[in-house]
């Protein structure tokens, strides 16, 4: 079953997902690196990306998160994470990619 990456301005019915998550601040998954001019979106995914993977080290509440997608994933659920950036490239696409690889494990 698939993760999708929502607009939360232009998404599509999302009625067929079985949970969505949304990633804005000031949400619990949000980006804390806003995109600024003298921080491009590159750089903020990747300062993004550099905490994202210290509090995946420990217990924090964000890991939890994290887990409780992934064995939803696991279980065949759809799951929906809405931003404000796609199709751009932003953060929500680096906590997909942690979904989807720890349900494969």
């Amino acid at each position: 079953m698939p993760v999708i990456i929502y607009n939360k301005h232009c998404h599509p019915d999302s009625s067929w997902c079985d949970e969505v998550i949304n990633v804005m601040r000031p949400h619990l998954l949000h980006n804390p690196f806003p995109i600024t001019m003298y921080r491009d979106r590159n750089a903020a995914i990747l300062a993004f990306e550099v905490t994202f993977n210290k509090f995946m080290q420990s217990d924090t509440p964000e890991r939890l998160e994290i887990l409780r997608l992934a064995r939803l994933h696991q279980e065949g659920k759809n799951i929906g994470i809405l931003c404000c950036c796609s199709p751009l490239p932003c953060h929500a696409d680096v906590i997909k990619r942690a979904i989807v690889q720890i349900a494969s494990c």
